[in-house]
């Protein structure tokens, strides 16, 4: 309404009716916030008193300035308008840096929590690196050492298939299992 009280314009009272019509469904809305934020009723409630003593002084202003001119500049003059402003202000204000403090606080538990995550993840990271490598180097020493049989079970293969002594070899129930080139030679008979 302050246009309004500078110019005597009534135009300018369209926003401040319109601001009026929200003010119950806000009051509404702030009065919801005492429920979760407990801890700032007091703080919530002395900004409402203040909404409701501005209401009062500008709607006092506008119905003097139909009025009576003088009367409604004495009382611009006088500041109170701007002190229950000020004091608006201050309220949303401290409102204001406690919800910064508390959302900086937020963050920085957050980037706590993110770096103890990186941490974790790269520690498990290199554990399962560290098995992962143990792991292939001891298959990569067993196929080694079985290569290393094989080589050593085919040299003795070969030593027995190039024998010329029949070499006769059977299972536990003394059935012929293979016999080497000596042992055809021998006897005359083939492996198949």
């Amino acid at each position: 309404n302050r246009g309004y009280v500078l110019s005597g314009d009534k135009q300018f009272l369209s926003p401040y009716y319109l601001a009026l019509k929200d003010l119950e469904k806000d009051t509404f809305l702030l009065k919801d916030l005492y429920r979760i934020f407990p801890e700032r009723k007091k703080l919530l409630e002395d900004l409402l008193g203040l909404v409701k003593r501005k209401i009062i002084f500008s709607t006092s202003s506008v119905e003097q300035l139909t009025a009576n001119h003088d009367s409604v500049y004495r009382q611009v003059q006088s500041g109170k308008g701007r002190q229950i402003m000020d004091s608006i202000r201050q309220i949303v204000f401290t409102l204001q840096n406690e919800d910064r403090k508390e959302l900086q606080l937020s963050n920085d538990q957050r980037e706590t929590s993110a770096t103890v995550t990186a941490k974790l993840f790269t520690v498990t990271a290199g554990i399962f690196i560290l098995i992962l490598t143990l792991f292939f180097l001891r298959l990569h020493r067993n196929l080694k050492r079985r290569g290393i049989n094989e080589k050593k079970i085919s040299y003795l293969a070969d030593i027995v298939e190039q024998a010329s002594d029949a070499i006769i070899s059977g299972d536990n129930n003394f059935n012929i299992v293979s016999w080497n080139r000596g042992a055809e030679e021998m006897y005359g008979y083939t492996k198949d």
